[in-house]
């Protein structure tokens, strides 16, 4: 277990979630089809779909203490949407850790830090992107199951690829 601590992010940590993203180990390219850049970070801490209200979307980042220990070190980053698309459901957008911290169970830890600030969430639920189908054995050791739904799902750089949706059974 790594030591850890928890914040919701906002716009000010927008360097820090970058390098997050500049660490993917290849996320970027097999979902975008292009390494990451900045412009990937529009929307991030602000944007839920339209008949949502924005208070319901969180951002959180797990913090570890830098090399130096002077200061920490944003190691993951995570994002849901509360109530959507139904009243009980939390909806993960996105968790991602950076790739030279991998294999350490932050992911978990942030994944259980998420469930913490939603505790009143009936039902937990993702899509995983085909192209990124590596991510869908940790989603299944979780506890996650695909329901069977595929979406379309369009990135930012205009590739057409299927969201595959997963629901947490416990």
């Amino acid at each position: 277990m790594e030591d850890l601590s928890f914040r919701a992010l906002d716009v000010t940590d927008r360097a820090h979630v970058a390098e997050v993203f500049q660490d993917d180990g290849g996320f970027s390219e097999r979902v975008n089809g292009r390494p990451f850049i900045d412009a990937d970070l529009e929307g991030f801490f602000d944007s839920v779909p339209p008949e949502v209200a924005a208070e319901k979307k969180l951002v959180l980042g797990a913090f570890q203490p830098a090399s130096d220990m002077k200061r920490e070190e944003l190691v993951a980053v995570a994002h849901v949407v509360k109530d959507w698309p139904q009243q009980g459901i939390a909806y993960i957008g996105l968790l991602q850790v950076k790739a030279s911290k991998q294999g350490r169970g932050i992911a978990r830890e942030i994944h259980e830090a998420l469930r913490r600030r939603i505790p009143d969430a009936t039902v937990w639920r993702l899509a995983v992107v085909d192209s990124n189908s590596g991510a869908m054995g940790f989603w299944e050791k979780l506890g996650y199951q695909r329901t069977g739904e595929e979406k379309p799902w369009v990135s930012p750089t205009g590739i057409r690829r299927k969201a595959i949706i997963f629901e947490l059974i416990e």
